[in-house]
C-alpha cells in the first residue's frame, strides 16, 4: 500500500449562529464569505450580530450605521449584541 504525504491542506469550517439570516442583508454575500463592503481597503471577515438577531459582515454594518442607525432588515434601532462569556 503506497504512503501518501500531505504537504499542505486548507481547512474550512462553518457553523450556525443563533441568528435569523444566512446572507448579509447589505452586500448579499453569504455570511461566511468575504464582505463586499471594504472600509479603508481592509478585509475583515468578522460577523456582527444585532440585538434583533440579524447578522451582517462587520464592515457592511459599520458603513451602514454611519448613515442610518437602524437594522437594514427590520428597521429596529441597531445595537450590537453583546455576549457574556464566562470561563
Amino acid at each position: 500500500m503506497p504512503i501518501i504525504n500531505i504537504e499542505k491542506i486548507n481547512l474550512f469550517a462553518e457553523w450556525n449562529f443563533d441568528v435569523i439570516n444566512e446572507y448579509c442583508g447589505i452586500c448579499k454575500n453569504h455570511i461566511m464569505e468575504n464582505s463586499l463592503c471594504l472600509e479603508n481597503n481592509k478585509k475583515l471577515n468578522a460577523i456582527a450580530v444585532g440585538e434583533c438577531n440579524h447578522c451582517f459582515h462587520y464592515n457592511c454594518i459599520n458603513l451602514w450605521i454611519k448613515n442610518k442607525e437602524i437594522c437594514p432588515l427590520c428597521n429596529s434601532k441597531w445595537k450590537f449584541r453583546v455576549e457574556n462569556l464566562q470561563s
